[in-house]
């Protein structure tokens, strides 16, 4: 390419593509992505914690508690620990679903994906539901994990990256119209 060309102009001796260069994806995205890492991290420290939670003797005297409340009261002891291996599966399954849809997000987004940014919107506001459930310690790394969250997301609507989310989906729909 010669020093007098101009950017997205076409180079002597090769045919014009008809589509601009790629876009460039802004600094903000890049706080974005990374935000997403910490929020996937965040939600591995807010597994185990539950993990330790679900394990505690006072989890299972509230879920006994709880079984008596409700009139459970023949075979309490193996109830209770159904219960305690029902949240201990649940919490694990969810973290690992959590993790990997944080982490699928942060990828699609870096990439400019439109349908993870949109994804991830309403996956945040969704994570807004988390704030009235809050149990400690749990709970401080749940808050600082969601703000992580909605702030990533955020920057995605923000300029100059919503121009460079618009960008991409118009470069991808001028390669599909090939």
């Amino acid at each position: 390419m010669s020093s007098t060309s101009r950017p997205g102009a076409p180079s002597p001796g090769v045919p014009n593509s008809g589509l601009s260069p790629a876009p460039v994806a802004p600094r903000q995205l890049g706080w974005a992505v990374r935000l997403l890492h910490l929020a996937a991290a965040l939600q591995i420290l807010v597994t185990v914690l539950s993990l330790v939670n679900i394990s505690s003797d006072g989890f299972r005297a509230r879920t006994r508690e709880a079984l008596v409340e409700m009139g459970q009261g023949g075979i309490l002891d193996a109830v209770v620990d159904s219960a305690i291996k029902f949240s201990l599966v649940t919490a694990v399954a969810g973290g690992i679903l959590a993790i990997v849809m944080y982490l699928l997000l942060a990828r699609f987004i870096g990439k400019g994906a439109m349908w993870a940014r949109l994804a991830g919107g309403v996956i945040a506001i969704g994570s807004l539901y988390q704030l009235s459930t809050l149990t400690m310690p749990v709970g401080i790394v749940t808050v600082v994990q969601i703000l992580a969250t909605l702030t990533a997301i955020t920057l995605c609507y923000l300029k100059p990256a919503s121009t460079y989310f618009r960008e991409k989906q118009i470069q991808s729909m001028l390669r599909k119209r090939r």
